[in-house]
């Protein structure tokens, strides 16, 4: 009997023995090939092969995917990847995976990968675990955010502002929610949360509606207007309210009168011309002009035609201070737009036809209105590499010799720019935010937290600063209050100030482009604004 207890004890120890053993062994043999024969290939296959007999085995799992990271089979990280997440899911955002997997796979697929499989696992906890939600929830955001699901990141916001009775939410979570929709989502989620669970609340819907101007929704902001304005009947008649939003329901608020047809229209000086480029060319054919005409819109004078100076493109016509000279940008690629990539140049052009125009700078500038400094020199912005948005140089340029000097750079990776009216100091954007910085250097503070802005325009005194969205929907914001304007849908990435109460934009009319001209200080009409809200 004893014999027979030796001999199953001794059939179990070898086993045990060979398939742990074995799975050892084929470990030992795959950092063997790992470190000291530098093949990644053979490491994986063994790393595979413990893996068969023993699949939950946390270093075996690191190490291959540490093998396949020395590699490039996108295929097999992938594989190998969702495998070993699927037993391991709660290690999604750990280093040893992450690092080498991203090498291979790039940051936007493994996040896709990894964010995903942990939704699902945070998914499954949510369901059956009923205390530390706000943590689980706090979890869920952020895979959320790297896998770019905006309805799951939608839907895990509200649950945790309800777990947490609206209070404030962690700032990582915040922060990251910050880079993936931006500020003015958020603050729409959060009002939105607020006017749920409190209907009456008059200052949530119009907080919501001013975070909206920024997203560029026009369906859903003319939706939540007439909600306010059926729980707030009063608040059809506000002037305040009339002026802010007048434009979606073509109230009108700000007196825009058509000038004349064309884009990129700019005030002379002296505010009794207008110069701006028309497109002449008939069944699809390019053929620019730069025009000018009377304010009101009148005597039409053709200035330049482009083609005839190898420029199937212009935009952006500006005077200089003592109207001597008509500074644009140009290009011989047909399509070309301030924003798009391909080549451009600043060009300067005496004001009258015939005129040739001087060519002063390569392509590599940022598309935005010098700052003219005196008749000798003007600050543009150069761009630091071929990206629409990279870091940038500001420059002082003189036209007469075209010699140019560096006054300073900025790291930041920029997608637009303008100078403040003084010239002292720059406002620029990013996919963070718009900050401000002196032109000579120093410290950079941040002007507005909204995200996704182009282009940002500031008056002659500082009082406003338009802003366009990737919708081009443009924006106006008082620069004292703090509050936004809906100037609506715009054509074009130019726009013109003559004071700090009129300016100049572009709007597609029966599919031709029109100069329009509005006055910001003009007062809304209530009345008009209150019957075409509650139609």
């Amino acid at each position: 009997m004893l014999s027979k207890i030796v001999l199953i004890l001794t059939g179990l120890i070898f086993t045990t023995f060979f398939f742990v053993g074995c799975g050892d062994e084929d470990y030992k043999s795959g950092q063997y090939w790992l470190k000291k024969e530098k093949n990644w290939r053979m490491a994986a296959k063994y790393f595979r092969a413990s893996l068969e007999k023993n699949p939950k085995s946390w270093k075996v799992h690191k190490a291959l995917i540490g093998a396949l990271g020395k590699g490039d089979d996108d295929l097999a990280m992938e594989t190998e990847l969702r495998n070993t997440l699927s037993y391991f899911p709660d290690s999604a955002r750990c280093k040893t995976l992450a690092e080498p997997a991203i090498k291979v796979l790039t940051h936007e697929r493994y996040n896709r990968i990894a964010a995903s499989i942990e939704q699902y696992h945070l998914a499954n906890k949510l369901a059956t675990q009923k205390g530390g939600k706000p943590t689980l929830l706090s979890r869920g955001i952020m895979a959320a955010c790297r896998s770019k699901d905006t309805s799951a990141v939608a839907d895990y916001y509200d649950r945790l502002l309800t777990s947490l009775d609206g209070g404030d939410i962690p700032d990582t979570v915040r922060q990251e929610m910050y880079f993936f929709i931006g500020p003015a989502r958020i603050s729409w989620m959060q009002q939105d949360w607020m006017i749920k669970h409190k209907s009456d609340n008059i200052e949530s819907r119009l907080n919501q509606l001013d975070a909206g101007l920024f997203l560029g929704d026009v369906t859903l902001l003319q939706q939540k207007l007439k909600e306010l304005v059926s729980n707030h009947p009063e608040i059809a008649t506000d002037a305040r309210v009339a002026k802010k939003f007048g434009y979606l329901v073509d109230a009108d608020p700000f007196n825009s009168r058509q000038i004349v047809q064309g884009s990129d229209g700019s005030y002379s000086p002296s505010g009794k011309h207008i110069i701006y480029v028309k497109d002449m060319g008939m069944s699809g054919s390019s053929d620019p002009y730069i025009y000018r005409c009377s304010s009101s819109g009148s005597n039409k004078i053709p200035l330049l035609k482009a083609v005839q100076h190898r420029m199937s493109s212009i935009a952006m016509p500006v005077y200089s201070p003592d109207q001597q000279w008509i500074y644009f940008f140009g290009s011989p690629d047909k399509n070309w737009k301030p924003g798009n990539k391909g080549r451009f140049y600043l060009y300067r052009v005496k004001p009258s036809f015939g005129s040739r125009p001087k060519k002063l700078t390569d392509a590599r500038f940022l598309a935005s209105t010098p700052y003219f400094e005196d008749s000798n020199s003007i600050l543009l912005i150069r761009r630091e590499s071929g990206s629409l948005s990279s870091s940038v140089e500001v420059v002082q340029l003189n036209p007469n010799n075209k010699e140019m000097n560096s006054v300073s750079r900025i790291s930041e990776p920029v997608i637009g720019a303008c100078f403040a009216p003084d010239g002292d100091s720059l406002l620029f954007s990013t996919d963070r935010g718009i900050f401000k910085r002196a032109i000579s250097g120093g410290e950079i503070s941040v002007d507005l937290k909204w995200q996704d802005i182009l282009f940002p325009q500031i008056s002659p005194h500082g009082q406003w600063l338009l802003l366009l969205g990737q919708a081009s929907q443009l924006v106006a914001v008082n620069r004292e209050s703090g509050e936004p304007y809906w100037l609506g849908e715009v054509h074009g990435r130019s726009f013109s100030f003559l004071s700090d109460n009129r300016v100049l934009v572009t709007r597609m009319v029966n599919d031709k482009p029109y100069i329009y001209s509005l006055s910001l200080d003009g007062r809304a009409n209530s009345s008009k604004f209150a019957q075409m809200v509650t139609k």
